[in-house]
């Protein structure tokens, strides 16, 4: 709820679903069963076709070990990536599966909205850059408790590349959510973790106080077709014949 799916997913149903489906096909990728995954990745890209490109990171991030290191090498990555966006959208064109989203790559956003949806982005490369660096702290107890999530930290820190490349369109920012869902399973490992006392108050405040505050940040300024409006047929006034 804290970190936005929930309101997402009444705005974007079809990623939604993608989105759920991509999780499932990243347990077969853990146990190996390439083929299941493939067959799921192309179930989920009936529904949207970005669950091709996140399948891709979900392979990728599989050979990226946890680490401050990689992850700095993330950031400093979507930071070049940033100079190379023109580059990648004509790439696109000549993919024709994904040859639909190089309009994406098109900014027609007013300097007003723009200057929103890029303070916006750059809150989810921030946000999920702190959260990732708190559960790095842990890596070593989690790689002992519980090493398939330990083998999942990556893909936050790819979401970040992928959010700070998504800073010149904030609409490329929807890939990075393929990848920032796993948070639901990495996060709650830190409580099963052993703590004294004051510690864990420690880490519960600290990540209390993290999802509280992205919650307020992305609710201003990335609430995508302001997602938080509902309309029935109660509250919509009538349109004349």
């Amino acid at each position: 709820m804290l970190l936005g799916f929930y309101a997402i997913s009444n705005n974007i149903l079809k990623q939604s679903v993608a989105m759920l489906i991509m999780i499932c096909a990243y347990e077969f990728l853990a146990k190996n069963k390439k083929v299941k995954f493939v067959l799921l990745t192309l179930l989920a890209a009936t529904f949207h076709t970005t669950a091709i490109i996140a399948a891709i990171l979900m392979v990728f991030s599989r050979m990226i070990k946890p680490s401050y290191k990689n992850l700095w090498i993330c950031v400093l990555v979507g930071i070049v990536s940033i100079f190379l966006y023109n580059v990648m959208g004509n790439i696109l064109g000549y993919i024709s599966i994904l040859a639909r989203y190089q309009k994406y790559f098109i900014n027609t956003s007013t300097f007003s909205s723009m200057l929103k949806e890029t303070i916006g982005v750059a809150g989810y490369a921030i946000i999920y850059t702190l959260i990732t660096i708190v559960v790095l702290t842990k890596k070593e107890k989690i790689k002992e408790d519980n090493p398939e999530v330990y083998k999942r930290i990556p893909l936050l820190m790819l979401g970040v590349t992928t959010s700070i490349f998504a800073i010149n369109n904030w609409t490329i920012n929807r890939i990075a959510l393929y990848l920032y869902q796993f948070v639901i399973v990495i996060l709650p490992t830190l409580f099963s973790l052993k703590y004294t006392i004051k510690g864990k108050k420690i880490y519960i405040f600290m990540i209390l106080l993290i999802l509280v505050t992205s919650c307020s940040f992305l609710t201003i300024f990335a609430a995508e077709n302001e997602y938080y409006q509902y309309k029935t047929y109660f509250n919509t006034t009538p349109q004349p014949y």
